[in-house]
């Protein structure tokens, strides 16, 4: 008997909650449908433009736009719709382009560029334009190797100062500049006008104020000199055309010279233009063992065939022979035999 009353009063439970549920579902239908209703009546009396997804219909004229466009379609579909005190004053809030029609203003504010949301928009908007430029001008001739194009690129704090956003770092310049470097390799008659308001553009502001650096004139003998240094060796270097005889310090070089290899580093230069019979060399040294004083000799010279002729500037240059070499022997530290040596340990 227990058992059947407890089904019966389950079954009686399950009966009530269902009804509920049943009404419940019918009140909100019927409040639905008359809310629609409703709304229907309210759109049939107002006779409102509808409402997209995309735009609202009917804009908030008390918002400060802060940049405007001057066509937007939605807003001469939904122009219809303002009648009466809000449609004049919307045409007193929107202004007017030079046509008379009027400028929508934006209820957001829109990007300057379609980058901006990237690490260095501004970078990239020129990166990218530099790039089209760069391959629409790649078939055209390019300067012979060792010819200097006169091209001097601004340095990296005039190049951030260009930049508004100030995200610019040093190897986006460098990529840059490799572009720049390339377009500056064109040939000058050939050269569209384009490219050359660009270089001109990126220039150093130094080299531009000063045209060029001013080449040292070669004196009454034809001679160019050039000085240089390495550990504690000093040597200046007069170059002048003639068969390739070489004297230091008034004696032959072999005879100063005896390992091959400091005969080589200072004849260097010479060998990479091509020019070993065409010049000799005068040159005093000083100071330093014979390594120093091969490279000292070797840097003025190449220092003096630039003089004598700007056009070996870049092939020198790329060969590192314009550089000096700052490696000095390190000094000898208390408590140590040598520089970093430490004396050998004895156990007893």
């Amino acid at each position: 008997m227990a058992c059947c009353r407890q089904r019966l009063l389950g079954l009686s439970n399950r009966i009530a909650n269902t009804t509920g549920r049943l009404l419940r579902r019918q009140l909100i239908a019927r409040s639905f449908q008359s809310s629609s209703t409703r709304l229907d009546e309210e759109v049939e009396i107002s006779n409102a433009p509808v409402a997209t997804s995309k735009r609202p219909a009917y804009l908030d004229f008390k918002r400060v736009p802060r940049r405007a466009i001057d066509v937007w379609e939605p807003w001469n579909d939904h122009k219809d719709g303002f009648e009466g005190k809000m449609m004049e004053q919307a045409k007193r809030i929107l202004p007017r382009n030079t046509n008379g029609e009027e400028i929508l203003p934006l209820l957001r504010d829109v990007p300057v560029s379609p980058s901006y949301f990237t690490a260095a928009w501004f970078h990239t908007d020129r990166w990218l334009a530099l790039r089209s430029l760069d391959r629409k001008c790649s078939a055209l001739p390019r300067l012979a190797d060792g010819v200097d194009d006169g091209f001097r690129p601004m340095t990296y704090n005039e190049y951030a100062g260009t930049d508004p956003t100030g995200l610019s770092r040093h190897g986006e310049y460098n990529v840059i500049k490799t572009i720049l470097k390339g377009l500056a390799r064109i040939r000058p008659d050939a050269r569209p006008i384009e490219v050359n308001m660009l270089l001109s553009q990126f220039t150093n502001s130094t080299v531009a104020k000063n045209s060029m650096p001013v080449r040292r004139k070669i004196d009454a003998l034809g001679r160019a000199m050039g000085r240089g240094k390495r550990k504690d060796a000093r040597a200046t270097v007069w170059l002048v055309r003639g068969e390739g005889q070489v004297l230091v310090n008034g004696k032959r070089l072999t005879d100063l010279f005896n390992r091959a290899r400091d005969r080589q580093a200072i004849l260097r230069p010479l060998s990479i233009v091509g020019q070993i019979t065409n010049y000799n060399i005068f040159a005093l040294v000083r100071g330093g063992g014979t390594t120093g004083q091969a490279g000292a000799l070797s840097l003025g010279l190449a220092k003096a065939l630039v003089q004598y002729n700007p056009q070996f500037s870049n092939v020198l240059r790329k060969a590192d022979c314009l550089k000096q070499d700052l490696r000095v022997v390190e000094r000898k530290k208390p408590g140590k035999v040598k520089a970093r040596k430490s004396p050998q340990w004895v156990k007893r």
